[in-house]
């Protein structure tokens, strides 16, 4: 289910990242994904122990019937969605419940523009991802809902440290994680790309988050079918984060100076015309705002 992409080139330093977060409490995986991993890959067990939990098997089942995850049929079973998404898909959305439960309760209630933001993008690069048939669905929602998972634990240690990511997308060349590093010597990726590692995410997602400020990912260059896979993951990304203005939301920005610099590439590694991309990002808008 996971394990190591080979032919990757780690973009953080893991242990100055480490160092970062000594004091930082990271909720741990929750004790039903430990259960699914160890299970896995057997689908009855796997289906039955996501069953056991009430709670997070109604959530599963909303963000399958979900429009943006777009299921021909409405599924009422667990098992059900298994057999027609496949094991990986419904595990990546029982994290995707999983961490939003325990993620929310950690924020102050001054983040509740984060997490309607963090929401927001989940679902956009979910339609994205539907509109443009270049990862799964639920792959895309899921690297929505994580990528920036270590903001409010940023916040939470660090005095003035949204100050500091209001300076970071401020800056005109687009390097936020640079900005980030020279005060922490690490940035909300790499803290984000630890905690995915240990909640055991698959390893192209593990990759995507960390990348996902990467201008070197970020030039959709990569060699091989693993490395174009996280390069078109970081590509949904980056569309569904300016189409839900988080320059704004995180940066307090009128301008998205990362994606200035980065949309062409983008736009051209997706398929889409600026026109067309636009238009999308208005019906995006529409579907969020009747779904939510």
């Amino acid at each position: 289910m996971n394990g190591s992409v080979s032919g990757i080139t780690p973009v953080v330093n893991s242990q100055e990242a480490k160092k970062l977060i000594t004091d930082i409490t990271i909720p741990p995986q929750p004790q039903l994904l430990v259960d699914v991993r160890n299970a896995y890959p057997d689908l009855n067990k796997v289906s039955a122990i996501i069953s056991q939990d009430p709670a997070i098997s109604a959530g599963v089942l909303k963000t399958v019937n979900s429009p943006f995850i777009g299921l021909p049929k409405k599924i009422v079973r667990v098992d059900q969605a298994v057999v027609l998404l496949g094991l990986d898909s419904v595990i990546n959305l029982v994290n995707a419940v999983q961490f939003r439960n325990a993620f929310e309760d950690l924020a102050p209630d001054q983040l509740a523009e984060f997490w309607q933001n963090t929401n927001a993008t989940a679902m956009a690069a979910s339609i994205l991802a539907k509109h443009t048939k270049l990862v799964r669905t639920d792959e895309a929602f899921a690297l929505g809902l994580f990528r920036n998972c270590a903001i409010p634990l940023m916040q939470s240690k660090f005095k003035g440290y949204i100050a500091t990511l209001q300076l970071a997308y401020a800056d005109t060349a687009g390097n936020i994680s640079q900005v980030e590093k020279n005060n922490y010597q690490a940035d909300h990726a790499a803290i984000s790309h630890l905690i995915a590692r240990a909640w055991h995410l698959p390893a192209s997602l593990i990759q995507a988050i960390a990348d996902h400020h990467n201008p070197k990912r970020l030039a959709c260059k990569g060699a091989g079918d693993q490395q174009q896979h996280i390069d078109n993951l970081c590509a949904i990304l980056k569309l569904a984060e300016h189409c839900t203005e988080e320059y704004l939301c995180y940066g307090n920005q009128e301008a998205d100076y990362e994606w200035e610099r980065h949309k062409a590439t983008l736009l051209d590694h997706v398929g889409l015309s600026e026109e067309d991309y636009l238009q999308l990002c208005d019906q995006i808008s529409d579907d969020i705002a009747h779904n939510t």
